[in-house]
């Protein structure tokens, strides 16, 4: 859930570390957001913490919204980037370019297809080529058996209280990122959002560090004030 390092920067608070793969035991299978939102409650309640600020991109950013939506108690804050069909469908261009490109079996076409998915981030060459052969590879052979990324219903949406940041990929290919933000301002209860220009699916480096530490160091004085 939580984003690459080098996307959040100097000033942001420092992420729980969670345990490396293998250390946490499932006991039952999760196949919907209530799921979901119990096995992060859990998480959370394991590694002792009263009060988070989540932050989350992709599917992590969904995690993030159902949860804040579904187990409120601790949560001071949500920051997300891009959550696919949390707030608007998925573009069918996505959909179909994404079965093209793995059913095609060509190496070049995938790597061709999620570059363009990514956009360009900001990170350094060394870090946005390594970032790009990980994605290619889980792809290829990770099997995910956690439930798609759900629509939020209007309620859900309504149900987040803690302040929330939503920020959308001006050049996003997942979804229609103008749909997504005028749904989140109008029901999200307290909503900062921004879409941020020529941004794809990729986290954008400078802005999304710069918007969250404002976020967060706002929220935090809110609290002390």
């Amino acid at each position: 859930m939580v984003p690459p390092p080098h996307a959040l920067g100097r000033g942001a608070p420092p992420p729980a570390i969670f345990p490396p793969p293998g250390y946490s035991t499932q006991s039952r299978e999760i196949s919907d957001a209530d799921d979901t939102a119990a096995w992060l409650e859990e998480t959370l309640t394991g590694l002792g913490l009263e009060r988070v600020h989540l932050i989350g991109h992709s599917y992590g950013a969904v995690v993030a919204l159902q949860h804040a939506a579904r187990v409120p108690g601790r949560v001071a804050s949500v920051a997300v980037y891009d959550p696919p069909r949390a707030l608007a469908p998925l573009k069918p261009g996505f959909v179909l370019g994404a079965i093209a490109a793995f059913a095609s079996g060509s190496e070049k076409l995938q790597r061709r297809w999620l570059a363009n998915l990514l956009g360009e981030t900001g990170a350094a060459p060394d870090q946005a080529e390594a970032e790009l052969r990980l994605s290619l590879e889980a792809m290829r052979g990770f099997r995910i058996r956690l439930p798609q990324p759900q629509h939020m219903t209007d309620e859900e949406l309504r149900s987040i209280a803690a302040p929330a940041l939503v920020l959308l990929g001006g050049a996003d290919r997942v979804m229609d990122s103008r749909r997504a933000e005028t749904r989140a301002r109008d029901l999200i209860p307290d909503v900062r959002t921004e879409i941020v220009p020529g941004a794809a699916h990729g986290i954008p480096v400078t802005p999304f560090t710069t918007r969250v530490t404002e976020f967060l160091h706002d929220v935090e004085q809110a609290r002390t004030a």
